[in-house]
């Protein structure tokens, strides 16, 4: 006996002990194939300390996901492949809350990856602000939809407020710390207001000014 109600992912579902009769063997009726994604919803992780060896720090592909408050400390088990925080695909691209946490001592700070389970970011909305990343070679690395780089304009000030990098207002976030996964420079990611000292754990009410955009970037 079909029972398409159900919604099974297999006739398992139509025959449960205690539910249905025993030794049943109804079917879930005809199929229909479907790509599933299971995606989590309103995650908050938060004041957690992470110290390495580790493989990556956080990493979300949830949607609404908030990361606030955490210290992350390498070193990584592999630089090639890990990062102190990593946004994936549309959801963590386009909706996380990345604020006050504090990264060091890794090859790789953030990472933003475009794509993943054909749920790619198309936009970039994510609210990166009041981070200390430090200690690291590559300040952000992205990662695109093949062929193409990473292309979406991801400005990581919130509010006009950035983060700190480890450098002063002369350098914030310098460009050359910002890198496709083929080691050449990606222009799209910004921080138009860095702060030149830690911000991660002063108090929102406490934060210093951010510095002055650079000559050439909206301000």
């Amino acid at each position: 006996m079909a029972k398409p109600i159900r919604l099974c992912l297999d006739d398992k579902g139509c025959n449960i002990q205690l539910v249905d009769a025993a030794g049943g063997t109804d079917t879930c009726g005809p199929l229909e194939p479907r790509t599933v994604s299971w995606v989590s919803r309103h995650n908050r992780i938060e004041k957690n300390s992470i110290a390495g060896p580790m493989g990556t720090g956080i990493s979300s592909a949830g949607q609404m996901t908030t990361i606030i408050g955490n210290t992350i400390a390498g070193p990584l088990r592999d630089p090639a492949t890990g990062a102190g925080i990593r946004l994936i695909g549309k959801n963590g691209i386009e909706t996380t809350l990345v604020l006050g946490n504090s990264v060091s001592k890794v090859e790789v700070a953030l990472n933003l990856l475009q794509n993943i389970q054909n749920l790619p970011a198309t936009s970039f909305g994510a609210e990166i602000g009041f981070n200390d990343f430090t200690d690291y070679n590559t300040a952000v690395l992205v990662n695109g939809i093949a062929p193409a780089p990473y292309n979406l304009p991801s400005e990581l000030s919130v509010s006009g407020l950035g983060n700190f990098w480890g450098t002063g207002c002369g350098v914030g976030l310098s460009a050359s710390t910002v890198k496709n996964s083929d080691g050449t420079l990606n222009s799209f990611v910004t921080d138009s207001h860095p702060f030149n000292v830690p911000v991660a754990r002063i108090s929102r009410a406490l934060l210093p000014s951010g510095c002055p955009p650079a000559p050439g970037l909206d301000q």
